[in-house]
């Protein structure tokens, strides 16, 4: 799962604490407070990935880094031809 300001979820960690739930009362489901520490793949601007084309068009590209295949470059941000 991918997070806003986050970035791409692999897994949970740790769950450090987890509040007691709360019930709802129309449908029977619980809410409950937590906190935990997530491995996450967030790449930052400018990193460089080793990862596989997988498909080019004229509004950029998209590769796999083998886990996580949905890595979009825009055009702008690829280096012109020579």
């Amino acid at each position: 799962r991918v997070l806003s300001d986050v970035g791409f979820v692999i897994c949970c960690e740790t769950a450090r604490t987890v509040s007691d739930g709360l019930v709802h009362a129309l449908d029977g489901g619980a809410t409950y407070q937590a906190e935990f520490r997530l491995l996450v793949f967030r790449p930052f601007v400018g990193e460089v990935l080793r990862c596989t084309v997988e498909f080019v068009d004229e509004n950029g590209l998209r590769c796999t880094t083998g886990f996580f295949s949905q890595i979009r470059i825009p055009a702008k941000y690829l280096p012109s031809s020579a």
